[in-house]
C-alpha cells in the first residue's frame, strides 16, 4: 500500500504512460485515474539473429538465458522433469544438457546435485549478447520460467520471450498458471509449449526429444 501511494504521488503529473501489454494498460488505468495509458509491445532486433551459419548442438540441449527471480519463478519443474525422465530411461543421460547463461543461482547447483543430475546441468555466468544469440540458436529448446504470482499472470510478457522468438527455436515455458498472457502468445503463435505442471513439462520434453532423435 505504501508503494502504491508513492507511485501515484510520483506520477500524478504524467499526461501519458507507456507499458508493454494490454492487461498492464488496464492495471495502470485503474491505478492512475485520468492518465492516458498506451501499449507498445516488446520486440526484438532481427540484426541480432542475422547469422545463418549456426549449427544445432549434437546433444539435446535446453538453454536458459538471463536472470532468474527467486520466489517469483520456479526452476524446479524442469530439473525434476529431467530427473524423472532420465531415471526412467526415457531420456539418455549422455545426450541431455541443460545450460544457464546469466547470473549464477546457488539453488540451481544445490537442487541439481540433490536430484542426481548435476552432470547434465551447467551454469556459465554472464556472457555477451552476441554470444547469447549463438547459444540460443544452437539449442534444441529455449527455456522460460513463467511468473508464479497469480495476481500478475495477466500482464507479464518479458523481453526474453521475444528474444527467443528471434532465435527461431522452440520455447518451453514452465510453471505459472493457466490463462497467463504468455500461454496464448506461445500457442497462438505456434512458438512453443506452455507447461504449468510437471506432467506438461515431461510430455513436452519427450515430444521434442523425439524430434531431436529423428
Amino acid at each position: 500500500s505504501i508503494e502504491r501511494r508513492l507511485e501515484i504521488a510520483t506520477l500524478i503529473d504524467s499526461s501519458t504512460m507507456v507499458t508493454v501489454s494490454r492487461p498492464l494498460v488496464e492495471n495502470l488505468r485503474g491505478l492512475h485515474h485520468g492518465s492516458r495509458v498506451v501499449e507498445i509491445q516488446n520486440g526484438f532486433d532481427p540484426r541480432w539473429y542475422h547469422d545463418n551459419q549456426v549449427t544445432l548442438s549434437d546433444k539435446f540441449t535446453i538453454t536458459y538465458t538471463g536472470r532468474i527471480y527467486p520466489g517469483k519463478q520456479n526452476p524446479s519443474l524442469i530439473l525434476v522433469a529431467l530427473r524423472d525422465l532420465i531415471y526412467s530411461g526415457v531420456l539418455p543421460r549422455d545426450l541431455v544438457r541443460l545450460r544457464f547463461f546469466g547470473p549464477s543461482e546457488l539453488s540451481i547447483d544445490w537442487e541439481s546435485q540433490s536430484l542426481g543430475i548435476a552432470d547434465i546441468v551447467e551454469q556459465f555466468g554472464m556472457i555477451s549478447r552476441e554470444t547469447v544469440t549463438q547459444r540460443q540458436r544452437e539449442s534444441q529448446l529455449l527455456l522460460l520460467f513463467n511468473w508464479e504470482d497469480s495476481s500478475q499472470r495477466g500482464g507479464i510478457l518479458m523481453q526474453k520471450t521475444f528474444d527467443y522468438i528471434g532465435a527461431k527455436r522452440p520455447i518451453l515455458a514452465t510453471g505459472g498458471h493457466r490463462g497467463d498472457l504468455r500461454e496464448s502468445f506461445l500457442t497462438d503463435g505456434n512458438c512453443g509449449a506452455y507447461c504449468p505442471t510437471l506432467s506438461d513439462v515431461k510430455k513436452s520434453l519427450q515430444y521434442w526429444f523425439g524430434i531431436y532423435r529423428d
